[in-house]
C-alpha cells in the first residue's frame, strides 16, 4: 500500500461558529468550500484553551499534564525554561521514521529551535531559528488599539509569507516522489489583530451598534470561579473598551480570518495543480478559539466556554469525493 502525504494547515485562536453557526458574519468562501468536499468534524475541543498546552496536545497525542506543558513557554514553568520535553515524541518524528520527509513552516510554540533540535525542516519558526514573534516593518492607519485592533496600510503580514513559504515547500516535497508530511502553522488570527486594509473594509457593513454576543461587562457575573475575578495579561482586561472599540475589535477578527481563508485559498490551489487531491490528506484546524467579549472576556484564560474550547477541525482524506460528511470527535485515550 502506498503512502499517504499528510498536510495539516493549523492556526491560532479561531473560532468554532465562524465556519459552523448558519449566517455568521464571517465570510469565509474557501474554507467553505473545504468544508463541503471534507469532513467536517463538528464536536472537536481542544484539550485546554491555551497555546502551548493545547499544541502539545495536538502533536503528541498526550494531555496536557502527561507532557508536563501546563503553562504557554513564555511562563518556562515546565521542563527546562518551557520546552515540550523531547521523551514525548511528535507523530512528526514517527513520520520521518517511518521514510516520510516532514517539514514544519511557521508558529510552534513548544521551545525555541526545538523543532530543529528533533531534526525537523523547521522553516519562519520559532521551532527553528525565528523568534516567536518576528519584528516587522507594517504602517497602520487611525485609530488603532493594539491588540486588539490595527489597520494595515503598508507592509506584508508574516502569515502570507508562511503561506507563500508553504507553498513552495509544497512544490519541492511533490516533486521528491517521497512520501511527505507538512505543516503549515499560523499566528493569526491570535491577536495582536493587525489585518490588511482590504480585509477589514469587508466588515464594514458590519452594524454600527454592534456588540458580541453572550456581552456583559467584565468581572460583573455572579457566581463565577475565583479565578475568572481578574485578567491574567494587561491585554484581557477589557474595561477600557466602549462599544465602538468591540465592534472594531469583531471587524478586525473576522478580516483576519477572511485574510487567512483567502491564504488558504490559494494553497488549497496549489495543492490541486500539482496533481496532490488524491493522494495527500488535508486538514484545517485551530488549537483554541477566542472569547471576543462573551462574558466581557478578549483572548482566553482559565475557562471552558464553548467559545475557546470548540475549534474547526476539516479533514479531507486522500481522494475523498465532493461530498460533506459530519462527525463527532473522539477525546485523547
Amino acid at each position: 500500500m502506498t503512502a499517504k502525504n499528510i498536510i495539516l494547515f493549523i492556526t491560532d485562536q479561531w473560532r468554532w461558529d465562524t465556519l459552523n453557526q448558519p449566517g455568521h458574519p464571517c465570510k469565509l468562501p474557501h474554507l467553505q468550500a473545504f468544508r463541503d468536499e471534507a469532513t467536517n468534524h463538528v464536536n472537536a475541543f481542544t484539550s485546554v484553551p491555551l497555546c502551548t498546552p493545547a499544541r502539545g496536545s495536538l502533536f503528541t497525542g498526550k494531555w496536557p499534564h502527561q507532557t508536563g506543558t501546563m503553562d504557554n513557554v513564555q511562563g518556562s514553568s515546565f521542563y527546562p525554561q518551557g520546552k515540550l520535553h523531547p521523551s514525548h515524541k511528535t507523530y512528526m518524528e514517527r513520520l520521518q521514521e517511518a521514510g516520510y520527509d516532514v517539514s514544519f513552516i511557521g508558529k510552534w510554540h513548544l521551545g525555541a529551535g526545538t523543532l530543529s533540535d528533533r531534526g525537523i525542516d523547521a522553516q519562519l519558526s520559532d521551532g527553528g531559528s525565528e523568534p516567536l514573534i518576528p519584528a516587522n516593518d507594517l504602517e497602520f492607519a487611525t485609530p488603532r488599539k493594539t491588540p486588539f485592533y490595527g489597520t494595515i496600510t503598508k507592509g506584508t503580514h508574516m502569515d502570507e509569507k508562511r503561506v507563500m513559504a508553504g507553498i513552495e515547500k509544497l512544490e519541492s516535497l511533490s516533486a521528491s516522489g517521497k512520501p511527505f508530511c507538512l505543516i503549515v502553522s499560523l499566528p493569526g488570527p491570535h491577536f495582536p489583530h493587525h489585518v490588511p486594509a482590504e480585509w477589514v473594509g469587508m466588515y464594514d457593513d458590519l452594524p454600527d451598534d454592534y456588540m458580541p454576543e453572550n456581552f456583559v461587562p467584565q468581572f460583573t457575573e455572579a457566581g463565577k470561579p475565583q479565578a475568572q475575578g481578574a485578567h491574567y495579561w494587561p491585554c484581557q482586561d477589557t474595561r477600557g473598551l466602549d462599544q465602538q472599540d468591540w465592534r472594531r475589535t469583531a471587524q478586525h477578527y473576522f478580516g483576519f480570518c477572511s485574510f487567512i481563508d483567502d491564504l488558504f485559498g490559494r494553497f488549497r490551489r496549489e495543492m490541486t495543480a500539482l496533481g496532490l487531491d488524491e493522494t495527500t490528506s488535508l486538514a484545517f484546524t485551530a488549537d483554541h478559539g477566542e472569547m471576543l467579549g462573551a462574558h466581557g472576556w478578549f483572548d482566553k484564560g482559565p475557562f471552558f466556554y464553548e467559545e475557546v474550547m470548540r475549534i474547526p477541525m476539516l479533514i479531507r482524506e486522500a481522494g475523498q469525493g465532493g461530498r460533506c460528511r459530519q462527525r463527532r470527535v473522539r477525546g485523547l485515550p
